[in-house]
């Protein structure tokens, strides 16, 4: 027992010293960074901080936001606006987190951004599925599934696969959960995203149990 207090001991302070030395390797970057460089920076750290500190993320998103906006970046003014969405998230403040989730799909929409698209609808989707809005979930998720496949996105696939599959078992829909199951696990065969695939077969293998108790 104390082996494996101390095993648990070192390992968060491995993950959290990773997790400080990421922040502080990009804290210093920006102290030099400008232009475009500058922008995705403030991003990323917008992305550290969602459930450090929300509002701290919050504030690099909207400078970042400020900055794409000058320099008509469309893809990081997206990023910004689904930072801080996923910020109001941690919150808890659905209602804002809402907002602005639709003015980045809005965004990406007008500004035909692809990605942006596929990321904005992918994170509403999941977020919509964390709160039971199951079927307006699939809604945004096979939006976003048809965007990651025509840009060849495999690790992006899986993870809406995951929420698609996810959604279908909630509303007792054990057809397509199977369906996308096994379209989740050949997409990834042969692939090199190993944790994907265990999580893959976890699933599937889920879904066929439910079925099983029908």
């Amino acid at each position: 027992m104390k082996k494996t207090l101390i095993l648990i001991f070192l390992l968060f302070g491995h993950v959290l010293f990773s997790y400080n030395s990421r922040i502080d390797s990009l804290q210093n970057a920006l102290f030099k960074a400008s232009g475009s460089n500058r922008i995705t920076i403030l991003n990323q750290l917008s992305h550290e901080f969602w459930e450090l500190n929300p509002q701290k993320s919050i504030k690099y998103a909207e400078d970042a936001y400020e900055l794409a906006k000058k320099e008509k970046n469309f893809p990081e003014q997206i990023n910004a606006l689904i930072n801080i969405a996923v910020a109001k998230e941690v919150e808890n403040d659905t209602a804002s987190a809402r907002k602005y989730y639709f003015s980045a799909i809005e965004l990406a929409e007008k500004n035909n951004v692809a990605q942006g698209i596929a990321r904005a609808k992918k994170d509403y989707g999941i977020m919509l599925s964390e709160n039971y809005e199951n079927e307006k979930s699939l809604n945004y998720l096979l939006d976003a599934l048809k965007l990651y496949r025509e840009v060849k996105d495999t690790l992006q696939q899986s993870y809406v696969y995951s929420y698609i599959i996810r959604n279908y078992d909630v509303l007792n829909d054990n057809e397509n959960a199977l369906k996308y199951a096994l379209e989740n696990l050949n997409l990834l065969k042969g692939s090199r995203f190993k944790s994907r695939i265990a999580d893959a077969f976890l699933l599937a293998g889920n879904v066929y149990e439910e079925r099983n108790k029908l």
